[in-house]
């Protein structure tokens, strides 16, 4: 069975279907839009905020190092405790708020190291001194280059800070 649709048949059906459609949009243009039941707090969408900045840290950091030394003075058999207490410190004051924070752990495990070989007696106060100071300016450097997004700078001093940390265990 075939079924053949006229000329006429088919304008007329297409006539029919955009005055049907007409129909629907007009009433849709004409009926008003109401506002919502509970006005959006929400901010548009892409707009950024600043982050906020992180607090400062620092005399609390330093009044809990003081408090760590009054209590494990710098001598062997005590610098262990010291360095544990510092970051205890560390981590309980300015860890969770760290903008990098794998880079203070670096750092700990360092100071953990090196206390640990200067109780030993392995290597000397102005040592671990000096290879603490290196460690603590390539994390600073490491961080000013995660600031300014270049990766490959810090990439590359991180190699360098975790060579120094291996190298105190």
């Amino acid at each position: 069975m075939t079924v053949t649709c006229g000329a006429k048949d088919m304008k007329g059906q297409l006539i029919i279907g955009f005055i049907s459609c007409a129909a629907v949009l007009s009433g849709c243009v004409n009926q008003p839009i109401s506002p919502p039941a509970y006005p959006s707090t929400a901010r548009p969408v892409g707009v950024a905020t600043p982050a906020l900045p992180p607090p400062d840290n620092t005399a609390a950091l330093a009044a809990a190092r003081q408090a760590c030394a009054a209590q494990y003075p710098a001598r062997v058999g005590t610098f262990l405790a010291r360095a544990t207490c510092v970051n205890e410190a560390i981590n309980r004051i300015a860890l969770p708020t760290a903008a990098n924070p794998d880079l203070i752990q670096l750092q700990e495990s360092a100071r953990i190291a090196l206390s640990t070989k200067l109780d030993d007696g392995t290597i000397s106060p102005k040592v671990a001194e000096a290879t603490m100071a290196e460690i603590d300016a390539k994390v600073t450097s490491i961080g000013h280059y995660r600031a300014i997004s270049d990766q490959n700078a810090a990439a590359a001093q991180l190699d360098v800070v975790n060579a120094l940390v291996t190298s105190s265990n």
